[in-house]
């Protein structure tokens, strides 16, 4: 059997007799894979990784060129380093953003805040807001005044609004068309 680190048997089975049937191979343990780098194209040349980055720039390049927002598109650009291509990606569908989808928007939020996009997690936040308050679901205003108090703070770090209303516009709107909603403006403390 090969020993641990020797990657000269990469696939780890025993040498087979002719006079044996066939059977499954015995299961290779993982620090065996990791020891010989994971898989043949990861090992010792650097093949595997350009190729990788090929089919990266690739996908990049068709997710930007598509006209619908689909959050698990800007979920990829971010998982694979691409932060200014999700920006990119989100501020040209921004008009797409549906709040109804509060766990990917709002894990896209927090991403991008946490790299100091506030422009388009700003943008995210109003979807978040507006569809709260729209559906006038009390039981998650809650996470509608979360929203609000993030675009407060949001605000003072976007100088250039790129077209859209500013945060005090905007929250004039939202004030106009749910300000009855007084279980909401009753626990903002703005």
């Amino acid at each position: 059997m090969a020993r641990l680190g020797d990657c000269s048997n990469p696939v780890g089975r025993k040498p087979r007799l002719a006079s044996q049937s066939r059977s499954l191979p015995e299961p290779q343990p993982i620090s065996r894979i990791v020891a010989c780098g994971g898989n043949s194209l990861a090992r010792g040349s650097r093949k595997g990784h350009d190729k990788r980055d090929d089919v990266i720039n690739d996908e990049a390049r068709q997710i930007l060129k598509t006209d619908r927002l689909q959050e698990s598109d800007a979920e990829f650009l971010i998982a694979v380093g691409k932060i200014d291509e999700a920006e990119k990606f989100l501020l040209k569908r921004a008009d797409q953003l549906d709040g109804n989808h509060y766990g990917s928007l709002l894990s896209l939020a927090e991403t991008m805040e946490a790299e100091n996009r506030h422009f388009v997690t700003s943008l995210i936040y109003r979807s978040l807001l507006i569809s709260i308050l729209e559906r006038g679901y009390t039981k998650a205003f809650p996470h509608g005044i979360s929203c609000l108090e993030k675009l407060d703070k949001l605000a003072a770090s976007v100088a250039d609004w790129k077209g859209f209303n500013h945060h005090e516009a905007f929250k004039e709107q939202i004030i106009q068309a749910h300000g009855r909603k007084r279980s909401f403006w009753s626990k903002y403390v703005g």
